[in-house]
């Protein structure tokens, strides 16, 4: 990847699919020495596969994946070289990451969540959605055999600008609550309904449940809003267009004038130029 994924650095990411119930799951990671690292945190997350499905990377057939294998009785097979599709993972890995670029051409977001996108919340989505193909079941459901809660994601949109609750702030000098965006769900941290938030003034990634959305125009934070400008950003002629189109002419040709306009000091509050 061109551009490091924000808060953990990450700048390559581990992708598995379960050939049977097409359940995915990604890992970020920084080198592809890790690879061994994200098998076995994969293996703790969902159990030990019946059998490792590669393309013969170096790193996926190393000595080190051999001793994971044989120590959880994983059985291995690798794909002949320029035959990926052979390889079920590359398939399913297309369907995401169009799903990534797409969300993220939407929703305006920044390069930097590229893998926050893809593992919190493409994958979490696609786990949690029935298929077709599964008799009009969840992969979840195939794998782990219960059926999973997908209430939180009714809640928040992707990248959607959020109120979280703050700690430890001065009263009533600040607001009890900060800005960021919702960023995916938080799967083992809290109960069901704790979310992940990028927060604004920092850039790290919070777990937090008391989050509210910032959409409504009847529920913002002004105290917020306003000191970091205007959601909108308003257009601002410069001093040449304005001359432009101050000098306009009348029906014989001779230049007119319009009057010098003026403003309100209440219209200037928290705009930013």
């Amino acid at each position: 990847m061109d551009t490091p994924a924000v808060d953990s650095g990450a700048t390559s990411a581990q992708f598995f699919v379960g050939t049977t119930s097409q359940l995915v799951d990604v890992y970020g990671m920084k080198s592809d020495k890790e690879f061994v690292n994200v098998l076995q945190d994969n293996i703790t997350k969902r159990g030990a596969p019946t059998k490792l499905v590669s393309d013969r990377a170096q790193v996926e057939i190393s000595n080190k994946i051999h001793d994971v294998t044989r120590a959880y009785g994983i059985g291995t097979w690798q794909s002949k070289p320029h035959y990926q599709h052979q390889n079920y993972a590359k398939r399913q890995f297309g369907t995401v990451k169009w799903m990534v670029n797409t969300i993220m051409d939407r929703t305006a977001t920044s390069a930097y969540c590229w893998l926050l996108c893809r593992m919190m919340y493409i994958c979490f989505l696609l786990n949690s959605c029935v298929s077709g193909t599964l008799n009009n079941k969840t992969p979840l459901f195939i794998a782990t055999g219960s059926t999973n809660d997908i209430s939180p994601l009714l809640v928040f949109q992707w990248y959607e600008r959020v109120y979280y609750k703050a700690n430890d702030l001065g009263f009533p000098s600040e607001s009890p609550e900060l800005a960021g965006h919702f960023v995916g769900i938080a799967e083992h941290v809290g109960h069901v309904m704790t979310f992940k938030i990028l927060t604004d003034d920092t850039h790290k990634i919070i777990y937090q449940s008391n989050v509210r959305s910032a959409l409504d125009p009847k529920e913002r934070n002004l105290r917020i809003d306003l000191l970091g400008g205007e959601i909108s950003t308003p257009f601002v002629k410069s001093r040449q267009e304005e001359r432009k189109e101050s000098a306009k002419t009348d029906n014989d040709g001779e230049t007119k004038k319009e009057p010098m306009q003026t403003f309100h000091l209440s219209e200037l509050v928290g705009r930013t130029f």
